[in-house]
């Protein structure tokens, strides 16, 4: 099977110039505070990657709460997009949700 990589190049890191460009192309009528844009920065280990996801994140909560601004008072505890995967919200072990569904484990 061929290949689609021709060479791998590395790429610098994300830089608060790169998230202003972003934000101006994700978030086009909203705002973000310098504090949230830093905050994305710093969770996106300087992955343009993680930058555009999170921005949005920011873009659909600005959408669905009506904001023309979003500040780090706004987004609060909310998780940005860091790569790792989420914590699921739900521990219970296999055998007992299994069980509770009425299948055998």
């Amino acid at each position: 099977m061929p290949s689609r990589i021709l060479s791998w190049v590395g790429a610098a890191d994300a830089t608060a110039r790169d998230v202003d460009i972003l934000t101006n192309m994700h978030l086009q009528k909203v705002e973000l505070d310098a504090g949230l844009k830093a905050r994305v920065l710093s969770a996106s280990g300087g992955s343009l990657r993680y930058v555009a996801t999170s921005l949005d994140l920011l873009a659909e909560f600005a959408a669905i709460k009506g904001l023309a601004r979003i500040t780090e008072a706004d987004w609060g505890g909310r998780h940005l997009h860091t790569g790792e995967a989420p914590i699921p919200r739900h521990t219970a072990p296999r055998a007992a949700t299994m069980r509770r569904a009425g299948r055998a484990a």
